[in-house]
């Protein structure tokens, strides 16, 4: 998110930043044409600061717990469990920050005063759908991997288990992938979709119902409308699957782009000699 915002305003754009610190604070910082800072997770990285720019700042308990260090200790080499068990820790700050920023008019009437073009996010929760109908209609989805497969499908992108991995695996399979592992591959997607739909979904729908009308607007919308999706891999080596014109490749691993040869490259006839030392 730092890259995103250091390149917008290096391109002349205004960005305001959205970010926890440290001290357990909401920040919302005004850049005006000057560098960004990188701001990061306090749990993640302890040295967290905040930013010594304009600020408009809102101070926020969120109840944040250094239980996220553990839980992303064994994510890579440990059972599915594991990947609920890291959702389960984040979810408590994100449950707690969107109870104040819906409870908030303070807030919403910020947002709408400051008449934003567009809105970058992690899609972490509701809080997209909260700027959405607070004004913000162009919405950026940023991911650092792959999408979860339900969000896929919500963006209009296949998921296709007979050869892709779901996101949450993490043991590998063979290439080609054996009817074995294409089954357990197909039914990890069927259970992570099914948790993420009757659980995670419904819950964070209940915030928007809330605060703006039963059936008004839904997670699923949000996703379905966002302007262009920013990810962090390149989906051609990583993830290979259709994908839409919105998908954006930033950062991250990718295949070298071929260069134009020089003009002995392009000669008809090319001598290529090699010596090579023995020992």
């Amino acid at each position: 998110m730092a890259k995103v915002a250091d390149t917008l305003v290096e391109a002349g754009h205004d960005v305001v930043d959205l970010v926890v610190t440290s001290s357990i604070t909401l920040v919302v910082t005004e850049y005006q044409l000057v560098p960004t800072q990188t701001i990061y997770s306090p749990n993640i990285h302890p040295d967290a600061r905040s930013p010594s720019t304009k600020a408009h700042v809102v101070d926020v308990d969120l109840g944040l717990t250094m239980d996220v260090e553990s839980a992303q200790k064994h994510v890579w080499k440990s059972s599915m469990a594991s990947y609920l068990e890291l959702g389960k820790v984040i979810m408590k700050p994100v449950r707690a920050l969107s109870d104040i920023l819906y409870g908030s008019q303070q807030f919403q009437s910020w947002i709408k005063h400051q008449k934003f073009d567009l809105f970058i996010s992690e899609g972490i929760g509701s809080f997209d759908s909260l700027m959405y109908m607070n004004g913000i209609k162009k919405y950026v989805y940023v991911e650092s991997t792959n999408p979860l497969e339900l969000l896929l499908e919500w963006m209009g992108i296949p998921n296709t288990p007979s050869y892709v991995p779901v996101t949450v695996n993490n043991k590998g399979f063979s290439v080609p992938m054996t009817y074995l592992e294409r089954a357990q591959n197909f039914l990890e997607l069927a259970i992570m979709s099914a948790i993420m739909k009757y659980t995670y979904v419904v819950e964070f729908n209940q915030y928007i119902d809330k605060a703006f009308g039963p059936n008004v607007w839904s997670l699923q919308e949000q996703y379905e409308q966002c302007s262009y999706i920013f990810v962090n891999n390149d989906e051609v080596l990583d993830f290979p699957r259709a994908t839409t014109p919105k998908f954006h490749y930033l950062g991250g691993l990718r295949r070298q782009l071929p260069k134009p040869l020089d003009s002995v490259g392009v000669a008809k006839r090319v001598l290529a000699f090699s010596e090579s030392l023995k020992n």
